[in-house]
């Protein structure tokens, strides 16, 4: 807890998971703002699961091929384009793009966030690493409901609310690469 670059990705680890569970909890705002039938997006899960386990698969091979420190700054970058598609695309295969982004970064996320441990910090403590990323996750998720909820019920529409989204996901990333850098100078 004392190394700066671990405060520096924090963010980004858990930005998948917040934003995906806040989407998803939201869905009827998603289905009003955009005038999509429900079948749509429900259909669009499927694309969704099949790219969340593809990705899972191909990113734990990259992972073993290249390292955890290599993938990390472009595993926030399929959750910032999946915003970008909420926030400016109404069209029904821009819910079949961003569900297909989201499966992305969510099946991306977890090999190399949960393989970048060990590598840079070793297995000692990885037990308590990995119970403590576990309950932030699942902090960041239960707070994503309340705080999109906010925004929603504030008035803020579709466009403003993912905007302002990936705008924060890109300064995220940003956030990313000193870390990146150094834990490649190791």
């Amino acid at each position: 807890m004392s190394d700066w670059r671990f405060w520096a990705i924090l963010p980004a680890v858990l930005a998948a998971p917040f934003v995906v569970t806040g989407v998803f909890i939201q869905q009827h705002f998603l289905l009003t703002q955009k005038e999509w039938l429900p079948s749509l997006l429900a259909n669009s899960f499927i694309a969704y699961g099949i790219m969340h386990w593809l990705s899972s698969m191909v990113a734990g091979s990259l992972v073993d091929k290249y390292s955890a420190r290599h993938m990390l700054p472009f595993m926030i970058i399929p959750l910032f384009l999946g915003l970008c598609v909420l926030s400016l695309f109404n069209q029904s295969w821009s819910a079949v793009a961003f569900m297909t982004l989201f499966g992305v970064g969510i099946g991306v996320s977890s090999p190399v966030v949960n393989a970048l441990w060990a590598e840079v910090y070793g297995t000692e403590h990885i037990g308590a690493i990995r119970s403590m990323m576990t309950s932030l996750m699942i902090f960041s998720t239960a707070a994503a409901p309340w705080v999109l909820g906010l925004f929603i019920e504030l008035g803020w529409n579709e466009r403003t609310l993912f905007g302002m989204l990936s705008v924060i996901i890109f300064m995220v990333g940003l956030m990313v690469l000193p870390a990146y850098k150094a834990y490649l100078k190791r």
